[in-house]
């Protein structure tokens, strides 16, 4: 049997960890997955640890880890030479993983809009600390804003102490982790609609959801 997303085009222009992540997981599940980077690399490139401890921005492990199984080109979608290849793209992709500040890709001509607009069945993955709407939306979220405002550190931790954060990255494994069962499954509603979504993932409110 063929990978459960062969033929699926994805093209991955988030950075850090949950949408890298996000795209990995597709990939891995066959999908053909294709990392797009800003001249000087996305920011992923500058995290610890590195190899030999090398701080080399072909050497982080994060970088390397979160980016498996996927093609790479450099492209600055902000110039008018780039978003044309950008949406030379997306009219043959299926998905787009973006991890960017909500407006951002609005405000350079690259909004959901756009993208439909060229490609009525594509999708576009959202991954954000709040959301795209929301009194929040605008905020910018570290790893332990989203563990504090989920209010999952209310429990971590002994009575008698402060609040304490689990360790590693959890809201961002665990954003990426819900981005590719979303994705996953609007690509199975598009079979039967033919229609593609904008999928608005909120960190703060998946961590909130292991609350239940």
């Amino acid at each position: 049997m063929p990978p459960v997303l062969d033929e699926v085009c994805v093209l991955d222009i988030s950075h850090g960890i949950a949408g890298p992540l996000c795209a990995k997981i597709l990939g891995d599940l066959g999908a053909d997955v294709i990392k797009i980077e800003p001249p000087g690399g996305e920011s992923g490139r500058t995290m610890a640890p590195f190899l030999h401890d090398d701080p080399d921005p072909e050497k982080s492990l994060f970088f390397l880890q979160l980016n498996l199984n996927k093609r790479g080109i450099t492209l600055n979608i902000e110039t008018p030479e780039g978003s044309d290849v950008f949406m030379d793209l997306v009219r043959r992709a299926d998905v787009v993983v973006d991890s960017s500040q909500p407006g951002y890709l609005a405000s350079i001509g690259l909004g959901y809009d756009t993208l439909e607009r060229e490609n009525p069945a594509v999708l576009l993955t959202s991954i954000t600390p709040f959301g795209q709407t929301g009194p929040y939306s605008q905020f910018k979220g570290e790893e332990i804003v989203a563990y504090a405002t989920s209010g999952i550190m209310a429990i971590s931790g002994t009575s008698d102490r402060e609040p304490l954060k689990h360790g590693g990255f959890q809201a961002q494994y665990e954003a990426g982790l819900n981005g590719a069962t979303g994705t996953a499954l609007a690509l199975l509603l598009r079979d039967f609609t033919g229609q593609g979504q904008h999928l608005d993932i909120s960190t703060q409110e998946v961590v909130s959801s292991s609350l239940v």
